[in-house]
């Protein structure tokens, strides 16, 4: 099996001492949400999975589990309201 070429071990998380990205992160997710009829965006994975809360990591495989059933959850509802 050859190594992923472009993933190489990354990892997606903001700095400590850096929180200015999570304002961005919000204000787009709120955008994102909203109920207009346009075709919208959907995001998931451990990149954009809501913050610790004692159940697990946000930055592992449950951060990316939870984010993606959410996500589908979203894209659901979505899909329902354009029938």
């Amino acid at each position: 099996m050859e190594p992923d070429a472009f993933a190489r071990g990354g990892y997606s998380y903001l700095a400590v001492p850096d929180r200015g990205g999570t304002i961005g992160a919000r204000a787009a997710r709120r955008q994102l949400m909203d109920p207009d009829p346009t075709l919208q965006v959907f995001w998931a994975g451990e990149g954009t999975a809501p913050a610790y809360d004692g159940d697990y990591q946000p930055s592992s495989v449950h951060g990316a589990y939870i984010s993606g059933v959410g996500v589908a959850r979203r894209v659901w509802e979505y899909l329902t309201r354009l029938q």
